[in-house]
């Protein structure tokens, strides 16, 4: 597949957002678990890309994630959100 746009992901709901994120953490950690296999048995990493594709879409999700972030007007709910999102 391809990674996810910034468009795609600005349309969808923070629960589709959040459930997006936990697919592309365990799909990112799989593809790293297969590079370290890979590696031990020197062998050479065909799904370089994947990965790249994987961290281009969850660098675009935690974008998508902190702009409606700062267009919260309430500061106390616009801090809660930005703690979220950089994960503090």
């Amino acid at each position: 597949g391809r990674s996810w746009r910034t468009e795609e992901l600005r349309i969808k709901s923070w629960d589709d957002l959040h459930k997006l994120w936990y697919v592309l953490y365990i799909e990112k950690n799989m593809l790293l678990s297969q590079v370290l296999m890979l590696k031990s048995q020197n062998i050479k990493i065909a799904a370089r890309d994947r990965i790249d594709k994987v961290k281009l879409s969850m660098h675009r999700l935690k974008h998508v994630l902190s702009e409606r972030a700062l267009a919260e007007k309430d500061r106390r709910k616009r801090n809660v959100l930005k703690k979220l999102v950089n994960g503090r």
